[in-house]
């Protein structure tokens, strides 16, 4: 998945495409023959870039393209996390999200309209230009009116990338007052600065939902390096890992780290290490498969013998 830096290199606005020497009439040619695509009144991409768009690329186009359309939009919520590049688990037939003036008239299809701009509103500019709320704004107002688990992993996203400090997340949420201070709260008492990803998050929170202990990012020493398993089951010795394509865009190409992953299961397996592995269908779409399989497996490392825990 791009950067939004690099999908917003993507949009062209009509006074950039004359300056490359588009005509009037030739940006309608250029249109009609199928080699530029107008996304709104006065922003254009590429059509074969738009081809190219992954379904995880398309949300965060969209509140581009509201940008490049109105720069002085404020976006918030989800939007205002996308474009400050934190994770969303869900971007199919999101609305783009934005504050307005409880004054502000008018309607679009695209677009949820959040009457509580003020003068005193906090905002942010992101790197490609788009003012948002403030991190600590979007992370509240996110935590109080999305779904649980959708508010968590943005929380935990925001954690991982140092845009806020755990304290200072968990004071905010816990000090709320108003509608949705009860998911405020619920959010502020599962979060986690180690979850490199939507999906170690989610592993995270079907463990925690199973009863099990457990230790985050636990250090192995493999040889004359160290490692860290991304779950260490403490009643059973043994680590739940998550695979998943949407952590490996940190470390290079998915080919090089799979080829990683694979070489570090080796390792693990060579120190006597017993490692459950999962995956993002099972963590967020089939939970209950996931605690089967957990539970099979537990099972069966445990029948033997009486393993000796760390």
């Amino acid at each position: 998945m791009r950067t939004i830096e690099d999908l917003g290199k993507l949009l062209l606005t009509k006074d950039c495409l004359i300056r490359q020497g588009y005509t009037d009439y030739g940006l309608r040619t250029a249109i009609r023959q199928g080699h530029i695509t107008r996304l709104r009144q006065g922003v254009y991409i590429g059509t074969q870039n738009l081809q190219q768009i992954s379904a995880w690329e398309r949300y965060p186009l969209q509140i581009l393209t509201q940008f490049k359309s109105a720069p002085s939009t404020v976006f918030s919520h989800q939007s205002a996390a996308v474009l400050h590049g934190l994770a969303l688990i869900r971007v199919n037939q999101q609305k783009i999200h934005l504050y307005c003036k409880p004054s502000s008239r008018g309607y679009s299809p695209e677009t949820t309209r959040h009457a509580l701009l003020q003068e005193s509103t906090p905002y942010a500019v992101t790197p490609v230009g788009a003012i948002t709320t403030d991190i600590p704004t979007l992370l509240l107002d996110c935590a109080r009116t999305l779904p649980f688990e959708e508010a968590v992993v943005i929380a935990d996203s925001a954690l991982y990338a140092q845009k806020i400090s755990l304290a200072e997340l968990y004071i905010l949420l816990r000090s709320f007052q108003g509608r949705g201070a009860a998911k405020a709260y619920k959010v502020a008492e599962n979060l986690s600065y180690l979850s490199e990803s939507p999906g170690e998050t989610l592993t995270r929170m079907r463990l925690s939902e199973l009863g099990i202990r457990f230790r985050q990012q636990e250090p192995v020493v493999l040889g004359s390096k160290t490692y860290r398993g991304d779950f260490y089951l403490i009643d059973f010795d043994c680590f739940v890992e998550f695979d998943g394509n949407m952590k490996y865009s940190d470390f290079g190409s998915p080919e090089v780290a799979i080829a990683s992953e694979h070489a570090r299961e080796r390792q693990f397996l060579n120190s006597g290490a017993r490692i459950f592995r999962t995956d993002w269908s099972e963590v967020f779409s089939h939970p209950e498969r996931f605690e089967n399989r957990l539970k099979v497996f537990l099972r069966k490392i445990s029948e033997p013998n009486v393993h000796k825990k760390r």
